[in-house]
């Protein structure tokens, strides 16, 4: 959340036209420095723990104001001990799928979150009402997981939007014009035409009128074109850039 503040930041001061070139160049410097997928092997680490330790827990366990003392015993008793081993287990070889899959770069770790939520989903749609009992702290503790790869690939495309909207300012400033395609803008201005985290494909730009658009296919995985919506970012990811009026 903190990094998307940034991000939205930097792009408005872009957004200004009031910004040299050295000043951009230092933006994009600041927004390229943002990893949001190496987090997620952290992330995962985290996630893997505390469920966990959640199998540790009474969850039936009720804490008796009168007696806190007796209930701190019984508490660090039952820590010791894993609930549902089995139940523990399943959520252990998911969660622990999910971390190797997040030392994947980008659309891998995608594919693997599709992958873990297909697992799921079979896990939770089995017919038979034992094996439901079976793993129901796995199925609450685990369908947030699965969103994590959309969320990781959208972080990762706001970064690279953003990178790549500043290196169109910069070529404006030295060409008087807007660039035609992306690769336009490389060496100078980016290292690299930026990768669509969504699908392996470079990020698209487009000319609409007053406007360039730069923009990611988003979690549907499916080109709408650069249409979205500012706020929800859906169905694509995008970045709209005014241009200078013709004189």
């Amino acid at each position: 959340a903190v990094q998307g503040v940034v991000l939205n930041n930097i792009r408005e001061l872009a957004a200004t036209n009031r910004l040299h070139d050295a000043q951009l160049a230092r933006l994009q410097d600041l927004a390229r420095k943002i990893d949001v997928h190496g987090q997620m092997d952290d992330a995962m680490l985290g996630e893997r723990a505390m469920s966990y330790h959640a199998f540790h827990l009474n969850f039936g366990f009720v804490p008796d104001p009168n007696n806190l003392q007796a209930d701190a015993r019984e508490t660090s008793h039952d820590v010791r001990h894993v609930k549902r081993p089995e139940d523990a287990a399943m959520a252990m070889k998911l969660l622990t799928q999910m971390h190797d899959a997040a030392e994947q770069p980008m659309p891998g770790f995608l594919h693997a979150t599709d992958q873990f939520d297909a697992e799921l989903r079979q896990l939770m749609a089995d017919g038979s009402p034992i094996t439901r009992l079976r793993y129901v702290m796995t199925m609450m503790l685990l369908p947030a997981i699965g969103a994590a790869g959309a969320a990781d690939a959208r972080g990762e495309a706001w970064r690279d939007l953003t990178d790549a909207a500043l290196a169109v300012r910069r070529y404006q400033l030295k060409h008087g014009k807007p660039p035609a395609t992306l690769a336009d803008l490389t060496p100078d201005f980016l290292p690299r035409v930026p990768i669509d985290p969504f699908d392996g494909q470079p990020l698209r730009l487009l000319t609409q009128d007053d406007k360039l658009v730069i923009y990611s296919i988003g979690r549907d995985r499916r080109d709408d074109g650069g249409v979205f919506d500012p706020v929800k970012q859906e169905p694509d990811v995008g970045i709209e850039i005014k241009l200078p009026a013709a004189k």
